[in-house]
């Protein structure tokens, strides 16, 4: 009676003559690293990872990977600012993973970065006073009252208005990094 043989033991056969190339080495550790540290990135938004964990991610790799790592991690993390979060620890790790190359875009997308964190303190202000002057004459005050400046439409629209300038130097430091 002939041997029945699993798909894994078919495939195993088939393809043992097949080996990977240094090229195709170096791809697949690439990507392995990539899916870390997209897992890093995350983890850092929420506080649960620090710089020192991702650039230790980094240094791990082969020093002919670490570059092109980089550079992927620093899409990675223009893609993730936003208006809508302070987003400190990306910008910080942005600055740790700087090259000469991207040093000046980062510089004028710091600048306005910092600018936008100012001007947006200062806005939530004025409309958390107005929420609550709003509220105030219907009827709705005291100590107790906080107000939700983030579900304000007209807080959501101002956010944005802000983050133009600092979404137009975030593309310069994406183009940088191409």
């Amino acid at each position: 009676m002939a041997e029945i043989k699993s798909t894994l033991e078919l495939v195993m056969e088939r393809t043992k003559h097949l080996k990977l190339s240094e090229e195709e080495k170096a791809e697949v550790q690439m990507q392995e690293a990539l899916a870390k540290v997209q897992g890093l990135v995350r983890q850092l938004q929420d506080d649960t990872a620090t710089v020192a964990d991702v650039c230790a991610q980094i240094e791990a790799l082969p020093q002919h990977l670490q570059a092109r790592l980089k550079r992927q991690i620093a899409r990675q993390v223009c893609d993730a600012l936003s208006p809508d979060q302070q987003s400190e620890v990306l910008v910080n790790l942005l600055e740790t993973l700087l090259e000469p190359s991207w040093e000046a875009p980062f510089s004028r997308f710091r600048k306005c970065w910092s600018e936008y964190n100012r001007l947006r303190e200062a806005e939530k202000e004025k409309v958390t006073n107005s929420i609550v002057a709003r509220l105030a004459a219907a009827g709705i005050q005291g100590s107790a009252v906080v107000p939700k400046v983030e579900d304000d439409p007209a807080w959501r629209e101002q956010l944005e208005n802000l983050w133009q300038p600092c979404e137009q130097h975030l593309a310069a430091l994406r183009q940088a990094l191409l």
